[in-house]
């Protein structure tokens, strides 16, 4: 009975409710030709995200925008699929995690199904809205924007934070199933990157 529910089991709907069981079907099937697809979704979601704090929608316009989405995206993803599930699965062995690096790399790359609708939407709120959706606080705030587009903008600060919570909880679960130890164990390996490698690196970059 299993088996059969195995092989009628879409990953890019079940990932959102069974994640367990759809990593295991994710790691039967052959996959790895959507890995840099779906690193590519979590780049160009984490570029819009650096641009943003940056409110380059003050000075640039949809073309330029998306351009750096589509092509700055990409590259951005599957590098740091990469750098993350080498560090990952470092980190992993501390806690006797059983899993490879191709399979964090798995992990890593299907949990961004998740933000998909995210990026659809952004996308589409910075065609129907503007680039304003990425600029300053104070110019939205001055912005002329319609009754809609305020809705979308509502809307949109309403998915990003369903969105990313859900998908980091996902990430966790199939990552401590890959790796065979507990949820704790699992955010334990990813905070500690975060924490010795993440934060001074961040705070450099900012500096």
């Amino acid at each position: 009975m299993e088996i059969s529910d195995n092989q009628n089991l879409n990953p890019w709907i079940h990932i959102w409710f069974r994640p367990r069981r759809t990593i295991h079907v994710i790691q039967e099937r052959d996959s790895e030709g959507l890995l840099y697809l779906l690193a590519s979704i979590g780049g160009m979601v984490n570029v819009l995200d650096r641009l943003s704090d940056r409110a380059v929608g003050d000075s640039l316009g949809v073309v330029p925008i998306l351009a750096i989405i589509l092509i700055g995206g990409p590259i951005a993803g599957i590098i740091g699929m990469y750098i993350a599930a080498g560090i990952l699965s470092w980190t992993g062995s501390w806690f006797n995690g059983q899993a490879a690096t191709s399979d964090i790399a798995q992990v890593y790359a299907w949990s961004n199904v998740l933000l998909l609708p995210l990026l659809l939407f952004w996308i589409g709120a910075i065609i129907i809205v503007g680039p304003i959706v990425l600029g300053s606080e104070e110019a939205l705030a001055q912005a002329d924007i319609s009754i809609l587009g305020a809705l979308i903008l509502l809307g949109f600060i309403v998915v990003v934070a369903i969105t990313y919570i859900w998908s980091i909880a996902v990430f966790i679960i199939m990552l401590a199933e890959v790796q065979q130890f507990s949820i704790w164990k699992a955010l334990a390996s990813v905070l500690i990157p975060l924490l010795v490698i993440g934060i001074p690196l961040a705070l450099i970059i900012l500096a």
